[in-house]
């Protein structure tokens, strides 16, 4: 904001400019109306002051020694005048010799006389005018500090309202964020209190009326035992070569709990593992060299791979799927979904069948809420809990040929069974197909086979782990591996 005192105002300066010239103007007209007398009365003053001059001149020329002599004579007179006591009285100058004596001067004074009293008027008008400027120069001085005062404190009183504002202000959002915090802690607290009530619902449904009845079984390894490549089971990783015609597809790792190991052979392996011995396929429990054993580490491992089988010390193993021809798992996994829906066997369904089956699982960016915060699930591990179901499995698979799905904005496999206006399907037949899988895809298995994810269930890797159905697919499993024995 500009001072007053910076920019001088507009309208006086114009007036100050106007007065001074109607001065200077009056004043050549008042010459020029009195232009005769100014005449004679610089013709005076020119003639005076060479008279003067003139005068000057011609007393320079008297020579020292008359001056010597005039005061010699003179003093002389005043000596016999004292000596014979007759002393002149004092008398005034005649002021007419005086100006006889000296006409430049007396001239001279007359001018400049007559010159005052001329200009007289002018002065005392310019006098005037310059004290009416000064006051009004001093008033408009005092307007100014008076407008720059006034300023001065509305700005304060502006930025001392602005400033209280502002401290209102910073108050209020603090309190706000204080207030929202609270509500946020409170809306946390009773949320956990919602999910530690409904895990313990779940925990209570699948312990009295879960679907399933037994407990898990998988095949697996100890961690530390060698494959053909020379890496511990453990250390293997999807897309590892075990020897010229097996690959690895897929990895898991499961939890130990309620599974029986046994050495076979010097291989720490499951009961239910299948395994080729005497020129047929059977488990390891069903082995007379299956020795079972106390074992107490937390993790087991098993493999998928690209010839259905796991050569360790030159036996025979299965690995997680125990066949590759996937419309055989296709009828496989029929079983399980139907007995989901009807609680059943049925074998009609898959006798019209014809499609190959490939891994389920989901994109590695899913996000899954476990009770300790939410992970993607590439990041979840054994032992987190997921709406009261606890993850006893980890697995992960990369196939090209696998047909990713959206369902409900969460990308996953096609084989992937949803629960679904009030059954199971598979997310191909209700979700919409995206590509085929590039990366690899993550599954988790869990105690109950359930998979709570943005509060849709979608059941595990493993489908289900009812006794009946579990025995039966074994079995059926078994015999399609010796019957394709027996036929090659």
């Amino acid at each position: 904001m500009e001072s007053v005192n910076d920019k001088p105002a507009p309208n006086l300066l114009k007036r100050y400019l106007v007065t001074l010239v109607n001065i200077i103007y009056s004043f050549f007209i008042h010459i020029w109306e009195n232009k005769k007398k100014y005449f004679i009365l610089i013709l005076g003053i020119v003639i005076a002051y060479v008279l003067l001059i003139y005068d000057e001149l011609v007393s320079t020329e008297i020579t020292e020694e008359k001056k010597k002599e005039k005061e010699k004579d003179e003093l002389e007179r005043i000596k016999q005048e004292r000596n014979t006591g007759n002393l002149p009285e004092y008398t005034l100058p005649n002021g007419n010799l005086k100006v006889a004596r000296n006409p430049g001067q007396t001239i001279a004074a007359i001018s400049n006389s007559t010159f005052n009293t001329m200009i007289k008027p002018h002065s005392e008008a310019l006098s005037n005018l310059q004290n009416v400027t000064g006051n009004i120069n001093k008033d408009i001085q005092s307007t100014r500090n008076m407008f720059y005062y006034l300023r001065n404190a509305a700005r304060k009183s502006y930025m001392d309202a602005q400033n209280k504002l502002l401290n209102i202000y910073t108050r209020l959002v603090w309190l706000f964020k204080k207030i929202i915090k609270i509500f946020s802690d409170l809306f946390r607290t009773v949320e956990h209190l919602f999910m530690a009530l409904l895990d313990a619902l779940y925990i209570l449904g699948s312990t009295w009326n879960g679907i399933i009845g037994g407990a898990a079984r998988f095949f697996c390894f100890d961690e530390f035992t060698i494959l053909e490549n020379g890496k511990y089971i453990k250390d293997i990783k999807v897309g590892d070569v075990l020897s010229e015609k097996c690959i690895v597809k897929s990895v898991m790792k499961f939890s130990t709990y309620n599974n029986k190991m046994y050495n076979y052979k010097g291989v720490i392996v499951s009961e239910s593992h299948e395994l080729y011995e005497n020129g047929k396929w059977m488990r390891v429990g069903d082995s007379i060299h299956g020795i079972p054993i106390e074992y107490k580490k937390p993790f087991i491992y098993c493999l998928e791979t690209s010839n259905g089988e796991i050569l360790i010390n030159n036996i025979r193993f299965k690995d997680f799927y125990e066949t590759t021809d996937r419309y055989f798992l296709n009828n496989y996994y029929t079983i399980f979904r139907d007995y989901l829906n009807t609680k059943k066997i049925n074998y009609e369904n898959i006798k019209t069948l014809n499609e190959k089956y490939y891994t389920c699982g989901f994109h590695s960016k899913t996000l899954i809420k476990c009770w300790d915060g939410i992970k993607q699930i590439n990041k979840v591990k054994i032992g987190d809990t997921i709406f009261g179901s606890r993850v006893i499995g980890l697995f992960k698979s990369k196939n090209e040929e696998i047909d990713m799905y959206k369902y409900k904005n969460l990308l996953c496999s096609g084989n992937n069974i949803v629960y679904h206006n009030n059954s199971y399907k598979l997310v191909k037949n209700v979700g919409k197909k995206i590509s085929k899988s590039k990366n690899p895809i993550y599954h988790i298995m869990t105690d109950d086979n359930r998979l709570m994810i943005n509060s849709v269930e979608y059941r595990d890797f493993n489908i289900i782990l009812d006794d009946k159905i579990v025995d039966l697919t074994d079995y059926y499993l078994t015999s399609y591996n010796n019957l394709i024995k027996v036929n090659t």
